[in-house]
């Protein structure tokens, strides 16, 4: 059974309207007489505290210890491996939580020739483009990736030991949102094991050159 006390005790000093009272015996959460304890241990259940917490208060919350909640549906708790799952690192230590996010990298194979608006699946959500060609391809160019939102960027890193991976500037070969820009007007050749990070800003993708 979760502690109601220590709930109650967690969240005292929050405003009554995040409350709603009726169901509790005691009418209140806090008693605020002068020169006596501001909390009120009462002899309601569990339920009972439980329904005279809102969801919505509940959801403020969530992220506290299970023991300091009494049962809200709403309230899920992870663990670690979860998180990890999520692409995030949780490294716990001295009782101190801190948190490594671990980046998406999306690996294509096979990839040979020409491009253009490449869209593979996984790329919106990815941040690492692995490009890994096919060994008889003789190097692959891309004339544009599909469009993203403002600010996005992805690290494209070419993993082939011997072919290079071309982008080419402004090509016509992809839509006007999907090309990309280079500052000095000329293609940007990857060679083997480079990597290069591109931002989608004022609707095109721009290297970090």
């Amino acid at each position: 059974m979760p502690d109601e006390t220590k709930h109650r005790k967690a969240h005292a000093a929050d405003s009554a309207a995040d409350h709603t009272l009726g169901s509790l015996t005691t009418g209140k959460l806090v008693e605020v007489g002068d020169g006596t304890p501001p909390f009120v241990d009462s002899a309601n259940t569990g339920a009972e505290v439980a329904s005279a917490v809102s969801a919505s208060h509940a959801r403020q919350h969530a992220i506290d210890a299970a023991a300091d909640h009494t049962g809200q549906g709403d309230i899920v708790t992870h663990n670690a491996a979860e998180f990890e799952a999520a692409g995030v690192s949780l490294l716990l230590a001295g009782g101190t939580m801190t948190g490594r996010r671990v980046p998406c990298v999306l690996t294509v194979t096979g990839l040979s020739g020409a491009y253009n608006n490449y869209n593979p699946a996984g790329f919106s959500n990815c941040e690492v483009l692995k490009v890994c060609q096919d060994a008889l391809s003789g190097g692959v160019n891309f004339t544009g990736f599909a469009a993203a939102t403002e600010g996005t960027e992805i690290t494209i890193y070419n993993a082939d030991p011997t072919l290079n991976v071309t982008l080419k500037h402004n090509d016509a070969g992809s839509d006007m949102v999907n090309r990309i820009i280079d500052p000095g007007g000329a293609d940007i050749v990857m060679i083997p094991y480079a990597r290069l990070a591109i931002m989608y800003l004022a609707s095109r993708w721009r290297p970090d050159t």
